[in-house]
């Protein structure tokens, strides 16, 4: 129904900042102000690019710091800044040891659930397709690792959403909530079908998660079912590659709402449940 343009997880890419301050600034509280921005680029929980923010796509952390100032009054200074910027300076592991400022204490209001799952049975969310012609017909996912050569088993942050959101409408509704739908969209985001005339973005951040020692080995051979007389759909043959778990498999689920009410967070608890 639509299409996704990805770049895969290892990607670098530079990206440059500027921060200009004149003589009658306040260049201390200016300075403070650009590493408090910039810490976001370096948390897990921080800066995110692109769609899906909220759904564990666009996270991204920095290699490494270089930063450099110049006087901007000296022609020499300008003609450096002009022809180099910080391209020549040595790069720093983290931004306070490069721009000489702490990051201030986190005191945003948030809550966090990260829980950890063994995997009873099997697991098929659909990739794009067969990975070749005599492959199975429909694959489980897999993401690039961040080291740009390895692909693992996962559990995508937009399939996990949408089962939460669900299970929380039935939730709501079981208990009589009458304004079920209108708290559900308070969390998840605004209910695109709807078409309200002001959107809003999701405050809870549901993350991509890699599953571990799974079996990626087996297939499945199955019939198509003929919905009119129940029997098997004659020359309907299809298989599928899931993930098989046991004892030793792991799944951690994390889940990050920010500014949470007190029925909100009760409510992602009987979602843990």
């Amino acid at each position: 129904k639509y299409d996704l343009q990805l770049w895969a997880a290892g990607t670098c890419f530079p990206l440059r900042f500027e921060l200009a301050i004149r003589e009658y600034d306040d260049a201390e509280k200016l300075r403070q102000a650009l590493v408090t921005a910039l810490g976001g680029l370096s948390k897990n929980d921080g800066i995110t690019l692109g769609m899906r923010k909220r759904r564990g796509y666009g996270a991204v952390t920095v290699a490494d710091w270089r930063v450099r100032e110049w006087n901007l009054k000296e022609p020499v200074e300008l003609l450096d800044w002009l022809e180099n910027g910080a391209v020549s300076i040595t790069a720093q592991d983290s931004l306070e040891n490069a721009l000489g400022a702490a990051l201030p204490t986190d005191a945003r209001d948030s809550f966090t659930i990260e829980a950890t799952f063994a995997l009873d049975g099997s697991l098929l969310i659909r990739s794009e397709g067969r990975s070749a012609d005599n492959g199975p017909d429909a694959v489980h996912l897999k993401a690039r690792k961040a080291d740009g050569v390895n692909v693992a088993s996962v559990l995508s942050g937009t399939s996990l959403a949408g089962v939460l959101r669900a299970r929380a409408c039935k939730i709501l509704k079981t208990l009589g909530d009458k304004d079920a739908k209108a708290h559900i969209d308070a969390i998840f985001g605004a209910d695109m079908t709807d078409r309200p005339a002001q959107p809003w973005a999701s405050r809870l951040n549901v993350t991509e998660q890699v599953i571990s020692k799974v079996r990626e080995d087996f297939v499945q051979n199955r019939v198509s079912i003929d919905r009119f007389t129940g029997g098997a759909l004659d020359t309907a043959l299809f298989n599928e590659q899931p993930v098989f778990g046991d004892k030793d498999s792991r799944l951690t689920m994390t889940l990050h709402l920010r500014q949470p009410e007190d029925a909100e967070i009760g409510l992602l608890l009987l979602l843990l449940k």
